[in-house]
């Protein structure tokens, strides 16, 4: 593969670990995530963090491990010595550590990427609709809107040999930060399919395209594609990537396109609203993200600050 520059690297990964207790095994939610979590910090070198949280809502662990007679206690025990194997099967190569919290998934999850300084926390859903999307849970929808970091959403199915990339670029940094990341799975991949989607949005024509003049339509469409196929020429090899570009309603194209074609995996970018804290902007990644049927990588901005309370 050509060398290639302004890939983004990982340096720390948390990867929250689902455990079945009534088999004493990791659920297949967090197999998969563990999968992924693993790959990336090995094309990294990055530190890798297997994180369970037992579900305690408003009931905080104090320090220390709990009594193993009581069902917290039994939890604790057991995610100790799958924690404890993951970690010894990952390797000595591999800088890893464990953490076992109490309380609400989501939160402590937030909270160790704000203490820790992660920068991709990867997670497990299994959850779907009738039509097969997937219904993220509420740690996954807490996640995808509160999480500082990039949050990569994995499907419990196995991972197609060549799977395909659909990058969701909307021209800011952070459409060019979701490009650097497909960049770099593009390379972990071994021979992913790289694709990306611009939509652009006429503010005078929200409901009627052809209100606007074709020239300048077109002008628009031609100038998005220039500056998308500069930043592939930075980030991939010459020719390895494929090109959309269309106009219209952002949220209803991408929908549209995730439908009729093959996606394993969309990389997106979620902004907060300017003076809502939480918030994804406007209404493309908030009716795009909880009715994806594929894998999701969801980015922030940078800057952005998660409304958590210690």
């Amino acid at each position: 593969m050509e060398e290639t520059t302004n890939m983004i690297q990982f340096r720390k990964v948390l990867v929250a670990v689902d455990i079945d207790y009534k088999s004493g095994t990791i659920a297949d939610t967090g197999a998969v995530a563990v999968r992924e979590a693993l790959t990336t910090a090995r094309r990294d070198n990055a530190e890798v963090t297997f994180m369970h949280v037992i579900n305690s809502p408003g009931n905080k662990q104090a320090s220390g491990a709990p009594d193993t007679s009581t069902a917290a206690g039994k939890q604790h025990a057991a995610a100790l010595k799958i924690l404890g194997k993951l970690q010894a099967d990952a390797g000595k190569d591999l800088r890893s550590q464990t953490a076992i919290r109490f309380g609400e998934h989501w939160r402590e999850i937030l909270h160790a990427v704000v203490e820790e300084n992660h920068d991709l926390v990867v997670i497990g859903t299994r959850k779907r609709s009738l039509a097969g999307r997937l219904l993220f849970g509420s740690t996954g929808n807490k996640l995808l809107r509160l999480c500082p970091c990039p949050v990569w959403v994995v499907k419990d199915e196995p991972r197609p040999e060549h799977p395909t990339v659909l990058i969701a670029h909307d021209l800011t940094p952070v459409g060019e930060a979701a490009l650097s990341i497909a960049a770099a799975l593009k390379q972990q991949f071994d021979g992913a399919d790289v694709k990306v989607l611009h939509v652009v949005e006429h503010p005078e024509a929200a409901h009627f395209l052809d209100s606007v003049a074709r020239d300048e339509r077109q002008r628009r469409l031609d100038d998005a594609k220039a500056t998308i196929e500069a930043q592939c020429r930075s980030l991939l090899p010459e020719g390895t990537w494929d090109i959309t570009i269309t106009d219209g309603n952002a949220y209803a194209r991408i929908l549209e396109h995730l439908e009729k074609n093959p996606v394993d995996l969309l990389v997106m970018g979620t902004v907060a609203r300017q003076g809502i804290a939480g918030l994804l902007t406007g209404n493309t990644a908030e009716n795009v993200l909880p009715w994806a049927n594929c894998s999701v990588i969801a980015i922030k901005p940078p800057g952005f600050t998660p409304p958590i309370e210690p």
